[in-house]
């Protein structure tokens, strides 16, 4: 049996060595799950139930927790017509959640900030302190299962609550909270954020299938498997591979961040209706349309009917001095593609994550619909989930070194406008009044803390080993 090497660049789903690692890992960390419905039940077991917690973990993992090997099943049964859809299962457990269940320290995860908990990060990430948190959260929390469907939330529901009983059934455990995430899709099919904008079109691939016809000269999104797969170090079978996951409950105020989009449209270009200001503030246009290949939403010069808006093969070579797509935008900050003044671009991609995020709030009219008045400014956000190898170098540091940082991708140009965190100062983020034009570009005032914390925790995704035979650990 060939022993994989998570080193390697690109796999193929058939190769021999993905499959013996396909059984042992659990599903959703290399390739999503792509159900648009699901719940996360956040959980703390009872005292003194050690063994039964135990018990019961072994048991949900045998006959629910979705494998690599089993996704991928349920992925061809999708493409079969009238075939019945399956339900999604992961499995994740936080640092206090291993201790109560009293695992020997080295057999622990063993990076230091799942050791410490999302908390003990606060003040260096400039969160929403803790006391301003959802309730469900503050509290210590052992573990979070994810259950997932396509088809409809009802249907979810009924998995749910057969989970909870289960959890509660002998007062096994304290449900914390349970959240809901259903995405929602414009009218091209592609999940969008509530500010309107599509989202998740930039993320790491591991396998070569992902990529069939898609082109790559300015980026290749294949990554290397150890990204954001580590050994399981409490398994002794050489196949088994756990993933460090960060989960965070993201408030956006929508009513105050599209005021603040039109507000800056009439200060840049005299027209609060203009588009561009958002695209400017996020790097893309609201249907997925790269800032800096275009001045509008649609350039059929650069693109084709199935490319518009989902383009991401380009870089920031031919906007250097960043008056078309600002170095504060969202996702030249998130993804700086190559700009990292300390970093080689090697080095700088594996900074990324794989991001498995869902939209949560009902929304009863849709956010490329909504007038100012309907929009919400609470209530309504992003379920932030990532898998990865190492949550300093990865998680945090995009959060703290690039969104957070003032002098990031260059000397003081400001904070992440989305996604950042903390003061935000005026004069810092610059755009062009005159797309492309470098002697148009002005300071404004600061754009930002739309996006709040209310929550969340970092765990690690087992490996199936573990899980299966946690009795024996």
């Amino acid at each position: 049996m060939t022993k994989i090497k998570l080193t390697k660049k690109g796999i193929k789903m058939t190769d021999p060595e993905f499959l013996n690692i396909a059984n042992e890992i659990q599903g959703n960390i290399l390739k999503s799950h792509g159900r648009g419905h699901t719940s996360q039940i956040f959980f703390r077991f009872n005292p003194n139930n050690i063994t039964k917690a135990k018990a019961f973990i072994q048991n949900f993992a045998r006959n629910q927790v979705t494998s690599a090997a089993i996704q991928k099943e349920h992925a061809e049964l999708f493409k079969t017509p009238k075939k019945p859809q399956k339900t999604f299962f992961g499995f994740y457990l936080s640092s206090l959640g291993y201790d109560y269940l009293q695992i020997s320290p080295d057999k622990k995860p063993q990076d230091n900030e799942f050791l410490q908990g999302m908390k003990a990060s606060n003040d260096a990430l400039e969160d929403a302190d803790v006391s301003t948190w959802d309730s469900g959260y503050k509290t210590d929390i052992h573990g979070m299962i994810l259950i997932a469907r396509g088809d409809t939330r009802k249907k979810l529901d009924v998995e749910v609550h057969k989970v909870i009983e289960k959890l509660r059934k002998g007062t096994l455990a304290t449900i914390l909270c349970v959240e809901e995430g259903d995405g929602i899709k414009n009218t091209n099919g592609d999940d969008i954020e509530h500010f309107g904008y599509v989202d998740g079109i930039s993320q790491p691939h591991f396998f070569h299938e992902e990529m069939e016809g898609k082109t790559t000269v300015d980026w290749n999104s294949i990554m290397p498997l150890d990204l954001v797969l580590v050994p399981d170090i409490a398994s002794k079978n050489e196949n088994a591979f756990g993933s460090y996951f960060v989960y965070r409950k993201l408030e956006q105020n929508v009513m105050g961040f599209k005021i603040r989009e039109r507000q800056l449209a009439e200060e840049l270009f005299g027209d609060p209706d203009s588009e561009l200001a958002g695209a400017m503030v996020m790097g893309r246009f609201e249907n997925g349309m790269p800032v800096t290949m275009s001045p509008t939403d649609e350039d059929l010069t650069i693109a084709t009917d199935l490319t518009v808006g989902k383009i991401n093969d380009f870089n920031y070579n031919m906007d250097t001095a960043g008056a078309k797509c600002p170095f504060h935008s969202h996702i030249r900050k998130t993804n700086p593609r190559g700009e990292s003044p300390f970093e080689e671009p090697v080095e700088e991609k594996h900074h990324m994550m794989a991001r498995r995020g869902i939209i949560y709030g009902k929304r009863f009219i849709h956010p490329n619909e909504a007038e100012i008045e309907e929009l919400p400014t609470k209530d309504v956000g992003l379920l932030f989930m990532s898998f990865q190898a190492n949550l300093a170098n990865q998680f945090e540091f995009i959060q703290q070194t690039w969104a957070n940082n003032e002098n990031f991708v260059k000397q003081k140009t400001g904070k992440d406008p989305v996604i950042g965190q903390g003061n935000f100062k005026n004069g810092m983020q610059k755009y062009a009044k005159e797309y492309g034009e470098k002697s148009s570009i002005t300071a404004t005032s600061g754009f930002g803390n739309f996006v709040t914390l209310k929550g969340g925790e970092y765990f690690y995704a087992p490996s199936m080993d573990f899980l299966k035979n946690i009795l024996a650990v």
